[in-house]
């Protein structure tokens, strides 16, 4: 008499992947997951990202700026000045 049917290494191997910990949020809160790295502001738009997720980046003046997007990276590119520095925040803030 045959035993019960075996499992198939890919099912077991799809078993074993759900119940590894994801690195996202989980949860919705940011710092939720374990390898989830700090945001960082895009200076054209404001819009929180994280740093390897960048769309792009770039060097001023010694510090790095990231990008959600090639649009913003163009943006800061054509006149960094108006989006760098301390000054930008007190200039937009309301």
């Amino acid at each position: 008499m045959p035993g019960p049917p075996r499992k198939r290494t890919a099912d077991l191997a799809g078993l074993v992947e759900a119940e590894r910990p994801r690195p996202h949020h989980d949860d919705g809160r940011v710092g939720a997951g374990k390898e989830v790295s700090a945001l960082v502001k895009d200076p054209v738009c404001g819009m929180e990202i994280e740093p390897k997720a960048a769309a792009g980046k770039v060097e001023y003046q010694g510090q790095t700026y990231y990008f959600c997007s090639a649009a913003c990276k163009k943006s800061f590119e054509n006149g960094p000045h108006k989006y760098a520095g301390p000054s930008h925040d007190a200039q937009h803030s309301h």
